[in-house]
C-alpha cells in the first residue's frame, strides 16, 4: 500500500511522504486567497482571530489531519460570521482611533439558524453563501459528532440501507478549505460594505 490511503490505518503514519505535494496544494490555493484587510476599515476586527483558525486548517491539511481540517474550517466559518455580527468599530474611516462596540446579545445564542437570520438581516450573508456555510458546518459537525452519526446509521440501516460517516480524506479536505476560503472573503467584504 503506497498511496495516501495508508493514513487509515491506527496508529501512527507516514505524515511526510505525501508532505511535499500536500505543500504544493496549499502553496497554490494561497496565491489564490487574497484577503484584502486592508481595504476594509473593519476588517481587521473581525478577520485576524477567523484567519488563525484558516491557517490552522491549511497546517492540518499540510499534515495530513484532514479531520482536523474539517473541524477547523468550521470554526474558522463561525468564528467570522459571530464576529461580523457582533463587533462594530465607532469611527470606521480612522479605524486606528476608534472603539469597538460589541453586541454581547448572542453571547449565549446556541442555535446557529438564529445566528445566520441575524447576519442576513445585517447583509453579511447574501444569496447562496448562507448554503455553503451549512455545508462546511456539516462537515465539521460530522467530525465533532462521528460517534453519534455513525450510531444514528445503524438505528436507520432497516430503512435506508445504508451506513453513513465516511472519513474525510485529501480531497475533501482541500475542497474545504478552498470553500472556507471564499466564504472567508465574501463575509470580510459585506461585513465592511454592511458597515460602511
Amino acid at each position: 500500500m503506497d498511496d495516501e490511503k495508508e493514513q487509515l490505518l491506527i496508529g501512527l503514519t507516514k505524515c511526510d511522504k505525501w508532505r511535499e505535494s500536500r505543500e504544493r496544494d496549499i502553496q497554490n490555493l494561497t496565491k489564490n486567497a487574497n484577503f484584502e484587510i486592508g481595504k476594509y476599515d473593519q476588517s481587521a476586527i473581525v478577520a485576524l482571530k477567523p484567519l488563525d483558525y484558516w491557517r490552522e486548517a491549511l497546517s492540518c491539511y499540510q499534515n495530513g489531519a484532514y479531520m482536523a481540517v474539517a473541524l477547523m474550517c468550521r470554526s474558522a466559518i463561525e468564528l467570522i460570521v459571530y464576529l461580523a455580527i457582533t463587533r462594530r468599530e465607532n469611527n470606521p474611516k480612522k479605524f486606528s482611533g476608534g472603539t469597538i462596540k460589541v453586541d454581547f446579545s448572542l453571547v449565549d445564542e446556541r442555535n446557529w439558524e438564529n445566528i445566520l437570520e441575524r447576519a442576513e438581516k445585517q447583509g453579511i450573508i447574501r444569496g447562496k453563501l448562507r448554503g455553503e456555510i451549512k455545508k462546511i458546518r456539516k462537515e465539521g459537525n460530522h467530525v465533532a459528532h462521528y460517534g453519534q452519526q455513525v450510531d444514528e446509521s445503524y438505528l436507520n440501516y432497516a430503512t435506508s440501507r445504508k451506513i453513513k460517516g465516511g472519513w474525510i480524506g485529501r480531497k475533501e479536505g482541500l475542497q474545504l478549505i478552498k470553500q472556507t476560503t471564499q466564504i472567508l472573503n465574501v463575509v470580510l467584504k459585506n461585513q465592511a460594505e454592511a458597515s460602511g
